[in-house]
């Protein structure tokens, strides 16, 4: 073989090593992706709510004063949970993974708020505890003639623990029934924070 031939072929296989070097990654890449299943690809833990709802902008909260609904809700993303005067425990687990949730949101911690809807009148000493157990936790006491639009708008009467997410535009988007995982929240709620610009 001359050593112009020689050369040639040499020159071939770096070229063709390059090629598979920079090439190859990038059709595994695209092989794995359209032979992963699809479902598998776009799962998320919690349920969307579809469409999303709206918060209703008329409705009021009790908090030191009356505050509108919406105002409580606008600009941070919020995990919900809906309780009654005893947090019993489904209560007490939602919010313990809802704060869990937020606190692995590392720096990203501050974007997100937790809001407990009180559904009675609750005596102090309840109030008072939940406090003492979850000092970042927001209490609004919903007026009695609001509690029925709460109840139809979250499907919750304050009895099953769940965890619902609203947008930082007021839109009630995601929910999470009692038997979630807080690991779940966490993930779902970081791509949410990750994906989002606003809040």
């Amino acid at each position: 073989m001359s050593g112009t031939t020689a050369n040639r072929t040499r020159n071939r296989i770096t070229l063709l090593l390059l090629l598979l070097v920079f090439v190859g990654p990038l059709g595994y890449a695209v092989w794995v992706y359209n032979t992963m299943d699809q479902p598998a690809r776009m799962k998320n833990h919690g349920t969307l709510v579809q469409p999303p709802r709206p918060l209703p902008v008329d409705l009021t909260l009790v908090e030191s004063g009356e505050i509108p609904l919406k105002d409580a809700f606008t600009g941070k993303w919020t995990l919900v949970v809906v309780g009654g005067t005893e947090c019993g425990g489904p209560c007490r687990l939602a919010l313990y993974k809802s704060r869990q949730s937020r606190l692995a949101q590392g720096e990203a911690v501050r974007r997100v708020q937790r809001i407990y809807l009180l559904l009675a009148d609750a005596p102090g000493d309840t109030l008072e505890r939940l406090r003492a157990d979850h000092p970042d936790l927001r209490i609004l006491r919903v007026p009695v003639p609001e509690r029925a639009r709460i109840v139809t708008l979250f499907e919750d009467d304050g009895s099953g623990g769940s965890v619902y997410v609203v947008d930082p535009l007021g839109n009630y988007m995601m929910r999470f029934d009692g038997a979630f995982e807080a690991k779940g929240l966490a993930q779902d709620l970081r791509l949410l924070l990750r994906a989002s610009q606003i809040g």
